[in-house]
Parts: C-alpha cells; sequence; structure tokens
C-alpha cells in the first residue's frame, strides 16, 4: 500500500471518527485551505525538501478518542502531497502503547536539468546508434553535432522521494519489565546527478537511478528493580539495491577498439547490497556510598556480497572477461565489539567523580584479493599487482571526570583522557592522544546562568610507514611528505560558553560562542590548520500583553590551510613545486519577529523575516607566484512571512498568510552550467545543465482551522 492510499484511509477514519464518536470522549481539528505562488525562475531550491501547493490543501489534521484506560490518536500533515506524514498510535495506560507513521521526504535537486540518453531499462541509458556512427566516422563535427542534439535534448526530472514507514510496540507487563519492539522501513526512489567522469576519456553527467529498499528492526528487553537494571537488544540492518549497475552509451563511438576513445559502452557498479546484525547488553548497579556501576557490551556483523563486474565492458580488451578476475564476488565481512565501562561516586557533599573505560575493535575480515591490474577510462589495460586491503582499526579511551558543586552557586569540574588507536594497513600504525577539560557554571543573579567549556588534546603518532606510499617497485606514488588529517599528530583547542539571562518576565535573552582549533604541526603537506568560530544570539522581548517581539543573530565561519605540491607523471619533491590553498566559508544568520494580538481572543497578527547568508573564498598561492585564485561564492536569502488570524468562533479561525522568498547566487560551478564543455575547442564532457539560478517568489494562503 502507497503512502498516498494509507494517507487517504486516514482521512477516512478522521472524517468517519469525527461524525460517529460522543464529543464527551473525542476531540481533534483539521486546517485546511487554498493557496496561489508565484516564481520567477524554476529554481529548485523554493521546493528542495517541501512542496508547495497550488489550489487546495490539506494542512494538518488530528483526531483524538479516549475510553477509559483506552486511547487513540489520528494526526497528519500535507495530507496527499508528497512531503506529506501521518500517523497513528493507541495507549492503553502506561503498560502499552503502538506508534504508527509514514513520512514522505521529497529532494527535488533540479527542474531544468537535459539529457541527450533514453533510460531503456534501470541503469541503462541508450544514445541512437545514428549519432554513435556519425560521431565515429566524422570526429570532427563532433562538437556541432552534439550541441545540436543537446540544445533539443528534453528536459528530466532530477529528485528523489524518501518513504519512512515507522511502528513501534512498547509494553510494560509487570513493575520493572519493560519490552520493546521497532522497525523503520525507508524506500527511496528517484534520480540524481551523477558524474561518470573515467570512461571514453572525457566526462559524462547521468542520471542515476535510485530505487533502494532500507531496513532497520529492534527487540529491547529492560528490567529495573531496586539497585540493578538490565537492558538487552538485538537487532537486523538491511540495505537493498535494486539498480545495481549503471551502464551507458560513449557518445563518440558505436563500436569497441583499444586506445582512444574507447569501448562504445561504458559500466560501473553502483552501491551493494549489505546486512548487519547487532547485539547489547547493558547493566547499572547502585552500589554502597552513593556509588554507581555502569556498564555495556555490544557486537555487530557486517556482511556484502554483491557480484564483480568484469575490468571494464569494452569488448575490444582481452581483460573483459570474468575471467581475469581473482574472484566472483568480494565476501566482504567485518565484526564490530564494543564496551564501555563507568564508576560513579558522590563521596563528599557537592563532589561527584567519574572514572570510565571505553574499547572499541573494527575488525575487518575481508579475504584478501591480487588483481592483475587496471583498466583506466576503458581504454587499455595496464599490469601490474594491486592488492585490496582489508582496513580496520582499534581504539581504547580512559578518562576520569571530577565535579564540584560550590554551594549551589558556581559548580566547577574538570576532564583528563587519554585515547589510542590502532591501524591496520595505514600509512601509521598506531596513535595516541591526551586530552584534558575544564568547565565551570555558575548563576551570579536569580535569571542568569553563565557557562564556559575548554578541553585540550595533543595526539601523536607512533611511527610514519613511508612504504604505504610506494608501488610494487619501491617508486613514490604519494608524497612521502603528506599526512592525512585522521591520522596526523594534531592539537586541538576546543572552547564553548553560553550566557542565558532572564531580565524579567517580559525580557529573556540568550547567546553561545563556540572556537575550534586543529593544529597539525607536523604536516609539512595535507591540512596544515583548520578553525571555526560560531556566535548564536536569541532574544525575546514583550513589550506587553498584546505584543511581543523576538529575533536572534547567528554567525559561522571556517577556515582551512592547505599545502600540496604539482607533480606530473613523476612526483616532484622540490619546494618550487608547492602551493598553498587558504580557504574560507562564512555564514550569517539573522531572524526577526513580531507578534501582536490586536483584538485579545479575536484577532493576531504575525511578522516574521529571515535572512541567510553563505560566503565562499578560495585564495591559492604557489612557489612561482602562477596560481591564481579560485572565484568566490556568494548565496543570499529573504524570507518573510506574515500571518493575520481571526477566532469566528470558539471552535473556527480563519487566516490569511503571505509570503515572499528571494535568493541570489553567485556560483561559477553551479551557475550557467554548459551542456557541452568546454564551449570552445575539443570537447570532452557531457553536463545535465542543472544550473542555480537567482529567484524571488511569492505566496498567498486563506487558510481555516475547525476544532470538534
Amino acid at each position: 500500500m502507497t503512502l498516498d492510499a494509507v494517507g487517504r484511509c486516514l482521512l477516512i477514519v478522521l472524517v468517519g471518527s469525527a461524525l460517529c464518536v460522543s464529543p464527551t470522549h473525542a476531540d481533534g481539528e483539521v486546517t485546511f485551505g487554498g493557496q496561489w505562488w508565484d516564481q520567477t525562475a524554476p529554481e529548485a531550491r523554493f521546493q528542495e525538501f517541501r512542496v508547495v501547493p497550488r489550489d487546495g490543501f490539506l494542512e494538518s489534521f488530528m483526531l483524538r478518542e479516549w475510553s477509559g484506560r483506552n486511547a487513540v490518536r489520528f494526526f497528519g500533515t500535507n495530507a496527499l502531497q508528497d512531503d506529506q506524514a501521518a500517523g497513528l498510535s493507541w495507549s492503553n495506560g502506561v503498560r502499552w502503547r503502538a506508534d504508527l507513521g509514514l513520512t514522505q521526504i521529497p529532494h527535488l535537486f533540479s527542474q531544468v536539468a537535459r539529457s541527450p540518453y533514453t533510460e531503456i531499462r534501470p541503469g541503462v541509458f541508450a544514445l541512437p546508434d545514428t549519432l554513435q556512427r556519425t560521431n565515429e566516422e566524422n570526429p570532427g563535427a563532433y562538437v556541432s553535432t552534439m550541441s545540436d542534439l543537446l540544445a533539443t535534448s528534453p528536459k528530466i526530472p532530477l529528485g528523489f522521494r524518501t518513504d519512512i514507514a515507522r511502528a513501534r510496540l512498547r509494553a510494560r507487563p509487570a513493575r520493572g519489565w519493560r519490552f520493546e519492539l521497532r522497525g523503520v522501513r525507508r524506500n527511496r526512489s528517484g534520480g540524481k546527478p551523477y558524474g561518470a567522469s573515467f570512461g571514453f576519456n572525457n566526462a559524462i553527467e547521468l542520471v542515476e537511478p535510485i530505487d533502494q529498499r532500507m531496513w532497520d528492526a529492534d527487540a529491547i528487553a529492560e528490567y529495573a528493580q531496586n539497585r540493578i537494571s538490565v537492558q538487552a537488544s538485538a537487532g537486523l540492518s538491511a540495505f537493498d539495491n535494486r539498480v545495481g549497475v549503471l551502464r551507458w552509451d560513449n557518445p563518440k563511438r558505436l563500436t569497441d577498439r583499444s586506445g582512444g576513445d574507447g569501448g562504445s559502452t561504458g559500466q560501473l557498479d553502483l552501491y551493494p547490497d549489505n546486512r548487519a546484525v547487532r547485539g547489547s547488553v547493558n547493566v547499572g548497579l547502585e552500589l554502597p556510598g552513593r556509588t554507581a556501576l555502569t556498564g555495556s557490551v555490544g557486537a555487530s556483523r557486517f556482511t556484502q556480497d554483491d557480484d564483480w563486474l568484469p575490468f571494464t565492458i569494452n569488448t575490444a580488451i582481452a581483460q573483459a572477461s570474468l575471467d581475469s578476475l581473482p574472484g566472483r564476488s568480494t565476501d566482504a565481512k567485518a565484526t564490530r565489539l564494543s564496551g564501555d565501562v563507568r564508576l560513579t561516586a558522590r563521596g563528599l557533599p557537592g563532589l561527584t567523580g567519574t572514572l570510565r573505560f571505553h574499547q572499541h575493535h573494527y575488525d575487518n575480515d575481508t579475504p584478501v584479493y591480487t588483481f592483475i591490474g587496471r583498466v583506466a577510462t576503458d581504454v587499455s589495460f595496464s599490469r601490474g599487482e594491486q592488492t585490496n586491503h582489508p582496513f580496520g582499526n582499534k581504539q581504547m579511551i580512559v578518562g576520569a571526570d571530577l565535579d564540584y558543586d560550590l554551594a549551589n552557586v558556581v559548580k566547577v569540574g574538570g576532564t583528563v583522557e587519554h585515547r589510542k588507536r590502532d591501524h591496520t594497513f595505514r600509512e601509521v600504525e598506531e596513535d595516541a592522544e591526551n586530552v584534558f577539560g575544564v568547565r565551570a557554571r555558575t548563576q551570579p543573579l536569580g535569571g542568569l546562568m553563565l557557562h564556559a567549556d575548554y578541553r585540550h588534546g595533543d595526539r601523536e603518532l607512533d611511527h610514519f610507514l613511508d612504504e604505504d606510499y610506494k608501488n610494487a617497485a619501491g617508486a613514490f606514488i604519494e608524497q612521502p611528505e603528506l599526512r592525512r588529517f585522521d591520522v596526523a599528530d594534531r592539537r586541538q583547542d576546543l572552547a564553548k560558553g553560553d550566557v542565558s539571562w532572564s531580565v524579567s518576565e517580559q525580557v529573556q535573552l540568550s547567546a553561545g560562542y563556540v572556537y575550534e582549533r586543529n593544529d597539525y604541526h607536523r604536516s609539512r603537506l595535507g591540512l596544515t590548520e583548520e578553525t571555526r568560530q560560531a556566535v548564536n544570539t536569541e532574544g525575546v522581548v514583550t513589550l506587553s500583553d498584546r505584543l511581543e517581539l523576538s529575533g536572534g543573530y547567528g554567525f559561522d565561519q571556517m577556515e582551512a590551510d592547505q599545502r600540496s605540491r604539482e607533480s606530473a607523471a613523476v612526483l616532484s619533491s622540490s619546494d618550487t613545486t608547492n602551493w598553498t590553498a587558504d580557504l574560507k566559508e562564512r555564514n550569517v544568520f539573522v531572524f526577526a519577529g513580531a507578534e501582536w494580538w490586536a483584538a485579545p481572543e479575536k484577532l493576531s497578527l504575525a511578522l516574521d523575516y529571515v535572512f541567510s547568508r553563505a560566503f565562499n573564498d578560495y585564495r591559492l598561492s604557489n612557489f612561482k607566484r602562477t596560481a591564481q585564485d579560485l572565484p568566490s561564492t556568494f548565496y543570499r536569502r529573504h524570507e518573510v512571512t506574515a500571518e493575520a488570524r481571526w477566532r469566528v468562533t470558539a471552535v473556527v479561525e480563519l487566516a490569511g498568510r503571505y509570503g515572499f522568498e528571494q535568493l541570489d547566487v553567485t556560483d561559477f560551478a553551479s551557475e550557467d552550467v554548459p551542456l557541452l564543455f568546454p564551449v570552445t575547442g575539443t570537447a570532452n564532457a557531457i553536463f545535465l545543465g542543472d544550473s542555480s539560478q537567482d529567484y524571488r517568489a511569492h505566496r498567498l494562503a486563506l487558510v481555516a482551522t475547525r476544532r470538534f
């Protein structure tokens, strides 16, 4: 049954129940109306994760019925639309409760994309044979031929929808016992842009077909009595990708060949089906002397065994046969084990201490395969043994926390922590980090609350294995001075602070600040430093019993410094080929609102304004001083909403709404995307042309709410 059908059934139940139930045992409400809107350009962001309805719509509904200990509730939003949600819940006191939920989440990418390809079956995209033959026999006219074709190609839908179904049953059959069964199914269908950028010596953007099924199911049992609590759980997750292979025609050739433009068709493997089984046990004990001990152990098993594709689909290359592969499937397996123990004691008045230990082990026991070579861009086979690496890791954390409450006015605390990680098949086999932190919270005045938190971490690697950067012949295939940020030596500082102040019943203010700096002080190449700062403020002022104002400001900035080297076929180790990148992202968010009860209990007016701006800066430099900066990107959005609400009777309300949105974009990578690139010279790319566009949009709506 589709979500639309379920939505219709729920609406029938809602209306029927509203007509039949006794008013003393039921209540509910429904909001519906009509809307008109206009948009100057078909930019997808206006409806990226929502549907803006035209004409009539059912915005929300809710119905509750109860009789003794039994209670039932139906509810939903945006009925019969692609962004609808509906739910049903039943409870019998605190002993039993069942919940069902259905949600649809749209994700619209573009309304202006074009493609010359036809999907003849799921995942297979074809071009006319006459077009391929023409381009193969007359390659000099390729640009003009493809330009004419792309100009007349139809627009295609670019987006997908996720349907989520949830079910949960909770029971408390006896004192101290609790059971829960829950499951989630996600169905995702549609299409999104996919860059097949390494076939035929050219780049082809396609619409990746999406037809996926995801399941999560868990069973939980819990017992708590006196000083002990035990919880056990078991679960299963599954991912099923019904379009596992992407295949498309080469626009330059009809027949296969080795070298040149390669084969007539390209092929890629998409996301493999996989499964995970998991279980855990958690135990909590209250010990004498105001001491508590908690512990947990968990285990998960992951498997994936999709069939392999051949090296290439190009029949002109001998290794296109599956017999050239060392196997037929990956037969991937991995086990994850985790354990956590915490001992908390409150020995002295106001003093709390915690000792904790955590261990995590990801063991990848996927078989090791040796491949005899590779086929680059479906053009030619290159010999040279390559072996897969079943990456794994371990992590251990030992820590202590101490908090002291000074007369309920100031609470201070500290943290000391040691982290150790082991890596398999990585250039760094082991690293360790020492962390310490301090925190404080105080309430000097009745309505004023201050909080500050600071943590410092220093991570050092044990030894760097530069042979992991070499090929079988012993030559470096990666820069030996490169350190990847996830294992490189790093010093981290993280500071947080926030303040909230209830000046009076009419004025409430709050503000927060975050500063984070990661210094990769021993990395000569790679990410060397990154810094983030964020500020947020908010305030609510009640000027009278009829007028309330609110507003806030947010700022977020991230900076990253990177270093690398220019290299041709042979890696360069000379500083004369060095280059650096200074990247900066800045985001600003402002909102303001006002609500005025012009006539108490009758007429209210609300006005809200939201402004957001994102600015990215890319500064590049090199040793030769020939580098040029990339163009900066800029996104700015204004949103204004106004609503007038009039209570006609005790059970009927009418509302008029107005909305305005404006988006301004300056982004070299997403504006004016050509269908054929480059636009002059030899073209080697076909794009979907899904460009970002400036737009303005207006909405007008009249809605009614009926309570019963």
